[in-house]
């Protein structure tokens, strides 16, 4: 199923798209021109494959909602459903069709785990297309805004966990034995998620921050002590003996500044693609 490009189309619409118009032009006609084909996809998509596609989608709606994901016991509060085996059988369908991903938060517990959407098109469609859009240039006319870049750093982040065996390639790490998974910490004051931690054999655990950047990312003193924390929020939370390495992934790599030196070792957008596996 996870065949969606961070466009928002899959291999099937290929065929909808114009060669001779721009990618921009292209979402626009396809998402945002009031008739665009794509623009009613996402209730077609869940009603072609389950028989009641309503359960389904309000599971997708909600995590759509909390980007940073909820366990099963958040997501049966407030939907105001019960957490019983039905639940689990939809949440389970969904995880098989690679709309949502369940990760173990390093806890190794899966009654623990959390619930995260990795769709690339239903988090697409729930940032731009849940809404009407009367602008039939929306696309075109919000490049560089906020809006459109939180997105490019939501939709790389989520290409990095797809790429996550590049990632242990490019950073040599191929050849010992590792565990990778996500982290949220436990405690409200900390307020700190990790997207990709890799534990590995030879007694280092690899923590890496993704940054969507049109250039070479310059990591400033706010992102650089907000690195800080959460490595000291990881390693008091999990007891860790281990010690820590942070590395960056960036699209154009790391900008040398004062706060670079954070990550002796980086990762690009050529790394996920190049390296050999």
């Amino acid at each position: 199923m996870q065949a969606y490009t961070a466009l928002g189309g899959v291999p099937y619409y290929w065929g909808l798209l114009d060669f001779e118009k721009s990618v921009v032009d292209n979402i626009d006609t396809l998402f945002f021109s009031g008739d665009g084909e794509l623009s009613r996809e996402y209730r077609r998509l869940f009603s072609s494959l389950f028989r009641n596609p309503d359960g389904y989608i309000d599971i997708i709606n909600l995590l759509s909602d909390n980007k940073q994901g909820l366990t099963r016991r958040q997501i049966a509060e407030k939907l105001k459903i019960a957490d019983n085996g039905f639940l689990g059988n939809r949440l389970e369908d969904l995880v098989n069709c690679d709309f949502i991903r369940l990760y173990n938060n390093g806890s190794g517990k899966v009654n623990g785990g959390i619930y995260q959407v990795i769709d690339f098109f239903t988090l697409f469609h729930w940032q731009f297309c849940r809404r009407n859009q009367s602008d039939i240039h929306f696309w075109r006319n919000t490049i560089g805004t906020p809006k459109q870049n939180n997105w490019y750093g939501l939709a790389y982040e989520r290409v990095c966990l797809f790429h996550i065996n590049h990632i242990i390639k490019a950073l040599h790490l191929d050849s010992i034995s590792t565990e990778f998974y996500s982290w949220r910490s436990k405690k409200s004051e900390h307020n700190a998620q990790i997207d990709i931690v890799i534990d590995r054999a030879d007694g280092l655990i690899t923590i890496c921050e993704v940054k969507y950047s049109r250039t070479k990312y310059a990591l400033s003193k706010s992102e650089y002590e907000k690195i800080l924390n959460r490595i000291e929020a990881f390693t008091s939370e999990n007891e860790t003996v281990k010690g820590i390495q942070a590395v960056m992934i960036t699209t154009m790599g790391v900008k040398s500044n004062t706060y670079s030196e954070i990550s002796q070792i980086s990762v690009n957008l050529n790394d996920l693609f190049n390296a050999e596996i």
